[in-house]
């Protein structure tokens, strides 16, 4: 099953943060300190895996 949703872009010191919905964080089983790669494609498609 798929998930989106709408989330707000904001500054945190230097650089620009989109926080991850809870939902997403549990469904990918994510922990502070996890890291994380992102991919951009051509399109400006946006893909982040653990």
């Amino acid at each position: 099953m798929s998930y989106q949703e709408d989330r707000k872009v904001f500054k945190v010191g230097g650089s620009v943060v989109v926080s991850i919905p809870a939902k997403a964080r549990r469904r990918m089983n994510l922990a502070p300190g996890d890291r994380v790669r992102i991919s951009v494609s051509e399109d400006g498609t946006f893909r982040m895996n653990k």
